[in-house]
């Protein structure tokens, strides 16, 4: 059976490699928030653009996926994503600065 050691009981190169991992864990976070919050929406705009029918879209049927309860769903899971990417970076940052020497 392992114990649980707590990081700041590691020796400092535990801490790093356990540093590095949360900014990597971070980073593929935050790549992904803005993936699904940039990319994914202007490619829907273009291919509704290019589509073979051309029907008229008002502001209304423009707006109502946004105004589901799936889109709340969305948003709120999207915030969620991003708050751990900036908590696992600030974890990060936090061994990185105690494991400074110019202190």
């Amino acid at each position: 059976m392992t114990k649980n050691i707590k990081v700041k009981d590691r020796s400092r190169r535990a801490q790093e490699a356990y540093a590095d991992y949360l900014m990597k864990v971070s980073s593929s976070l935050f790549i992904a928030f803005l993936v699904a919050i940039l990319i994914v929406p202007i490619s829907a705009i273009i291919s509704g653009g290019f589509a073979a029918s051309h029907n008229e879209l008002t502001i209304i049927d423009f707006l109502k996926p946004f105004l589901s309860f799936n889109w709340l769903i969305f948003l709120v899971l999207e915030w969620c994503v991003f708050w751990v990417s900036d908590n696992y970076r600030n974890r990060a940052l936090d061994i990185y600065d105690s494991l400074s020497i110019d202190q």
